[in-house]
């Protein structure tokens, strides 16, 4: 019988007694006798079919926050406190690609054309003092002070 790439890692998983833990890609490749790729192939499949509508996994994985590409540390969890962390996951990721691109971009805008200056600093204002506080609301399910702007129904 044939095992899926990402019941391999559930095996793992199962085996290490790795639930309420967390594993890097390396030590995961270390321990089953594979290099860090084929073990990453491995993760992206189990994301894949824990994320598929007809999921069977036992475990849902997440990227710790503040941890990214090699050196992400996988999280095994089934808790509530596991959906908070994936929105501050989520939270995380996009303040990172805000301050390593988006402020980056704008202030070198700003810098080649001073007139832009005041629209790329009231943009970079919006984002990091507005935007991203709502964003990391909305990710633990929060509410921001008077609730959301209605829609309106035109």
């Amino acid at each position: 019988m044939s095992v899926f790439r990402w019941e391999r890692l559930e095996q793992y998983l199962f085996d290490h007694e790795k639930l309420g833990s967390n594993f890097s890609v390396h030590e995961y490749a270390d321990a089953e006798g594979m290099d860090a790729a084929e073990g990453s192939i491995d993760i992206q499949n189990y994301l894949r079919a824990q994320r598929g509508p007809k999921s069977k996994t036992l475990f849902v994985l997440r990227r710790m926050p503040k941890t990214r590409t090699r050196t992400a540390r996988w999280a095994v969890g089934i808790k509530t406190k596991d959906a908070r962390l994936v929105g501050d996951a989520f939270a995380n990721d996009v303040r990172t690609k805000v301050m390593r691109a988006v402020r980056p971009d704008l202030l070198r805008l700003r810098t080649i054309n001073p007139r832009t200056g005041k629209l790329a600093e009231s943009q970079i204002t919006a984002l990091i003092d507005h935007m991203l506080p709502l964003l990391e609301m909305a990710a633990n399910g929060m509410t921001p002070p008077g609730g959301w702007p209605e829609e309106d129904d035109e």
